[in-house]
């Protein structure tokens, strides 16, 4: 069983749906949770798997109605859906409420639980790191080890917080890269591209960069006037980074396309994908998309991009938050269709590694990990 927040369109929801279409159905019964209510962009992907949805009718309120005790329902409505349906192993999205969830599950019998962590919790303070820590240690209690979407997520967790090998494993995350390069492919033959288009695929969110971006993408148009910026993605920030578009001048070319399911087909109209985020950012997985869809990257030199493009092999990496370097590499690469074509031909090849299906096979073998230990094997079950 796969606990999601919602069906709303981020990466979590993608690659739960992505997991959920990969398991092999001969071997397990697989299902999906939803903690809170009401319909997302996901819905008729998840209603095509043909699986059982619970919904857990959970909502923010309940926190600032009744404090910490506004996740009980949490507790009280999984115990009653693991008791009905019987899993033997859960899998959660989400640090907010796994503890809650795991408790339910493991209150009904269910022996195996974990936990998914995308971007690490980023505290200030001792006091915070501390607080985080204790609650981590709590989950590992409940819950068994954490899994992190990569090596440097596992890391950070570990020096920042504490945790030991057992607490934490990594399973990097991956895509249907074989479908992604098909959609590309097939998008390039119809469209009909004129101009230079540069683009980045990413929640409008702190987490992210747009704003070095958007300053970036200024200077770059002083060289390359025709130039235009896709930004694909919704959030929070988008009304401050039209402000910070139109100051810059740019607001007539930089287009905000919002949330798209389409990105295959986006991505083939880009002659280069830029990736500007934080230190923070959990892996990146739409660099593999980027990566599977043939086309090059400019990123921000942080530890998530370097893992997923070994160490810049396979995309030009510059200094975070460095407008100047970001605007010169885009510049460089823009100039240069011959290293854009050498990219192009490695990272196609270089991408097959993070498929979804060896993600899949990972996350079951975690999530099966006491069954195999207990002398059974992982052979059945419902996931």
């Amino acid at each position: 069983m796969h606990v999601l927040p919602s069906l709303s369109a981020e990466g979590s929801q993608i690659l739960a749906l992505e997991m959920l279409r990969l398991h092999d159905r001969s071997r397990f019964d697989v299902s999906l949770a939803l903690v809170a209510d009401g319909r997302g962009p996901l819905n008729v992907e998840a209603a095509r798997l043909e699986i059982p949805i619970f919904r857990l009718h959970w909502r923010q309120e309940y926190l600032q109605q009744k404090g910490v005790l506004g996740y009980a329902p949490l507790t009280a409505k999984m115990f009653q859906i693991c008791r009905q349906w019987k899993p033997d192993a859960v899998l959660i999205y989400g640090m907010n409420f796994d503890i809650f969830i795991g408790l339910g599950a493991r209150l009904a019998g269910v022996r195996n639980t974990t936990t998914r962590v995308g971007n690490a919790p980023v505290v200030s303070g001792s006091l915070g790191r501390l607080k985080v820590a204790a609650l981590l240690r709590i989950g590992r209690i409940v819950n068994g080890p954490l899994v992190a979407c990569s090596q440097q997520t596992k890391e950070y967790m570990r020096r920042e917080y504490g945790l030991s090998g057992n607490d934490i494993v990594a399973v990097q995350n991956g895509v249907n890269v074989a479908e992604i390069g098909r959609r590309a492919r097939q998008q390039r033959t119809i469209g009909n591209r004129s101009g230079t288009t540069l683009g980045m695929v990413a929640s409008l969110e702190l987490s992210k960069d747009h704003a070095t971006l958007l300053q970036a993408f200024a200077l770059v148009r002083q060289k390359h006037p025709t130039v235009r910026l896709w930004l694909i993605g919704g959030g929070s920030l988008e009304s401050d980074l039209r402000r910070q578009a139109s100051a810059f001048g740019i607001a007539d070319v930089v287009e905000f396309l919002g949330v798209r399911r389409d990105i295959p087909e986006l991505l083939a109209e880009i002659d280069l994908f830029v990736f500007s985020v934080t230190p923070h950012e959990g892996f990146g997985i739409v660099l593999i998309e980027a990566l599977a869809a043939g086309v090059p990257i400019v990123s921000s030199d942080v530890p998530a991009a370097r893992e997923v493009l070994a160490e810049g092999e396979y995309g030009v990496l510059v200094p975070a938050r460095d407008a100047s370097a970001l605007a010169d590499a885009i510049v460089a690469l823009i100039d240069d269709p011959r290293k854009r074509e050498r990219l192009h031909k490695a990272g196609v090849e270089y991408v097959r590694r993070f498929d979804s299906t060896f993600m899949t096979r990972e996350y079951e073998n975690v999530l099966f990990r006491f069954r195999r230990k207990s002398g059974h094997g992982a052979g059945s079950g419902e996931a």
